[in-house]
């Protein structure tokens, strides 16, 4: 048995094992509550916010393309061209996507789920990870709880305002790059 004190903190060898394995388990539990909170919140504010963003995003970005496609479109072309594009594009219905829509949502689906499953693991196994080492802790762990809420707080606050800023303004799609895409194809369509 080890019973050597250590003179400058008044505690024996064993003592100070034994508070180094307590601080360990409380930054384990510490650092595992801060993964499932912010793991949760990921995971919550993207399929319920910033995927919502990302698709108004990008169907503005498209709305502006075929805006431009469709103006670039009238200056290439004589008048007495326009009357004819004019009278085809008026005898042409938009297809049925139904189809193509409901693969979209199929896919969509799948991401959620496996996203579910990925999540679901990272915090069951923090959760896990907690409630085996919290039973050896004899700080308060209401201290623990707080000061992984304000953490979330401020992750939180701090994603809201990059989507709300800068990635709802961000410009994804290259407008230029589209339009000479299709001219492109056109010509080559033209050509054939």
């Amino acid at each position: 048995m080890n019973t050597s004190v250590d003179v400058n903190k008044g505690i024996t060898a064993g003592e100070s094992i034994a508070i180094e394995a307590e601080n360990r388990r409380k930054t384990a539990v510490d650092i595992m509550l801060g993964v499932v909170l912010i793991a949760t919140f990921i995971a919550t504010f993207f399929f319920t916010f910033v995927s919502k963003v990302e698709g108004e995003v990008v169907k503005n970005e498209m709305e502006k393309i075929v805006r431009d496609l469709t103006a670039t479109i009238k200056l290439y072309t004589l008048n007495s061209d326009t009357t004819v594009i004019k009278n085809v594009v008026a005898s042409l219905s938009p297809p049925n996507l139904s189809s193509q829509d409901r693969n979209v949502d199929e896919h969509n689906s799948e991401i959620k789920k496996k996203a579910a499953i990925i999540f679901g693991i990272i915090i069951i196994s923090g959760i896990i990870i907690i409630l085996t080492q919290i039973k050896y802790i004899k700080t308060d762990l209401g201290g623990i709880i707080l000061s992984n809420i304000i953490v979330l707080g401020l992750v939180g606050l701090t994603e809201y305002l990059f989507v709300t800023n800068i990635s709802k303004n961000y410009q994804i799609v290259d407008g230029n790059f589209v339009r000479y895409l299709m001219l492109k194809n056109l010509q080559s369509y033209g050509n054939s």
